[in-house]
Parts: C-alpha cells; sequence; structure tokens
C-alpha cells in the first residue's frame, strides 16, 4: 500500500521536483486517504547534492495498522540509483505490444503493486524489443508500461487521455504545455498508422521510436525537436 514518484536528478540537481512532489501528495491523498504526504521530513535537496546523476525514488506508505484501518501514521522515504539521464531523442527504439489487459489505476498514479509493468517490460525485452505498449481492459492505449505515450498522426500531436490510466507525468505536461498536443483515445490500429511515436518518462526525457509492432517509423521530426528543446529549457539550465 504505497505510492512513488521517480524524479530524475542531473548534476545534483533534482528535475521538476515541485511537480513531483505535488503529484505524490495528490496520489498520497487520493489512494491512501493521508491528507499531507510526510515528505517535508525528507531531505530530497541533500539526497541530490555531489554532482550526481541518476534518479530519486520517493515513496509514501500507508504505515502501520490493519489494511481496513484508516491512514494515521504514514511514511515517506527515498532512494538515490546513480544511472545516465537522457536529454535527447536517442536511438529509437522498437516496441511491442502487451496482449494482457493493464489494470487501470485511479489517477493514473503509480503505486507499489507494480508488477504488471515490470512483466510487460521484461516480456518485451525478451522478445528483442525496448519496451511495450499497454491498453486498458476496454483496449484503449494508456501508454509505454513505463512511460508516457505520443503519437504524430496526419500533423496531429496526441496522447492517451488520463481517463484511460495514463500518468499524469511531469515531462508529459512538459510537452502538453508547449505544443497543441490533444488528448485522443488510440488503440493498437491507430499506432500502426503513426508517422511517428515517442515516449516520454523522468529518466530518458523524449525517446523516439523506429519500430511499432513490426512496422518501422522513419519520422522523428517532432521528437527530435522537442527534445532539443527539453535539452537546452531543463538540462542546460
Amino acid at each position: 500500500m504505497s505510492v512513488f514518484e521517480t524524479i530524475a536528478v542531473f548534476d545534483g540537481r533534482p528535475l521538476f521536483l515541485e511537480e513531483h512532489l505535488v503529484r505524490i501528495e495528490r496520489a498520497s491523498r487520493d489512494l491512501l486517504g493521508v491528507p499531507v504526504a510526510p515528505m517535508t521530513a525528507l531531505p530530497l535537496e541533500e539526497l541530490a547534492t555531489g554532482g550526481e546523476t541518476g534518479v530519486l525514488r520517493v515513496y509514501v506508505t500507508a504505515g502501520t495498522g490493519g489494511i481496513l484501518e484508516p491512514v494515521t501514521a504514514p511514511d515517506a522515504f527515498a532512494l538515490f540509483e546513480r544511472c545516465e539521464i537522457a536529454g535527447g531523442p536517442g536511438a529509437g527504439w522498437r516496441l511491442a505490444i502487451e496482449r494482457a489487459p493493464m489494470p487501470v489505476t485511479p489517477g493514473g498514479w503509480k503505486t507499489g503493486n507494480y508488477w504488471a509493468n515490470v512483466r510487460a517490460r521484461q516480456e518485451a525485452t525478451a522478445r528483442g524489443y525496448d519496451e511495450a505498449v499497454v491498453a486498458g481492459p476496454s483496449g484503449a492505449v494508456m501508454g509505454a508500461s513505463m512511460g508516457n505515450l505520443f503519437v504524430v498522426d496526419g500533423g496531429r500531436l496526441m496522447t492517451p487521455p488520463l481517463e484511460t490510466g495514463a500518468r499524469p507525468g511531469v515531462v508529459r505536461q512538459w510537452v502538453m504545455e508547449r505544443t497543441e498536443a490533444t488528448e485522443e483515445l488510440l488503440t493498437f490500429e491507430t499506432l500502426r498508422g503513426a508517422g511517428e511515436i515517442f515516449i516520454t518518462n523522468s529518466r530518458v526525457g523524449l525517446a523516439t521510436v523506429s519500430e511499432f509492432d513490426g512496422h518501422p517509423l522513419t519520422a522523428n521530426r517532432v521528437a527530435a525537436s522537442l527534445a532539443a528543446q527539453y535539452c537546452d529549457e531543463i538540462l542546460s539550465r
């Protein structure tokens, strides 16, 4: 019974820190019933100092007590992992389809029950792909197993609505604020006919897609332009 956020840290600087904290506070309230998430005691800025680059994962748990009891003593903790943080489009990712419907979490919040996402990613990589595209029980695409998804089709930039279970990701929001992207219900068939697909999350920034379910994708104009802007605005501060 927990929620979490993954915060990218670039050269000792947490990216979108305030936005992430707002999201985990909302998730704590919506899913755990915690009025105020207990993150104020966490030295998040200190954990990200020293010029390190990696990811800072912040968790809020229900704490002690029975599963049916109100949450009165939530716990919060954070873990830092050194790793590379991408900002540019990089090499195009190959995406597989995850056939098993993905459970829809209210609000799209990231919870400790993350096994379905992990399984989808593991099965995709076992088949030689980089990521999996997942859909809910209705067949509406939610995104990638561990990221948000954008599609360029007929000159339009689209992303799945939050109502499908898509995550309210910080990089997703960054893209929405700088483009005319719209929320649209997408299916696997929509993606097969797309001219361009790219993925966003805190760790990769924006990642272009070179193949979806065996269909090659050669365009990356929109993603490349946004990735350059992301590097200038976010990574080069």
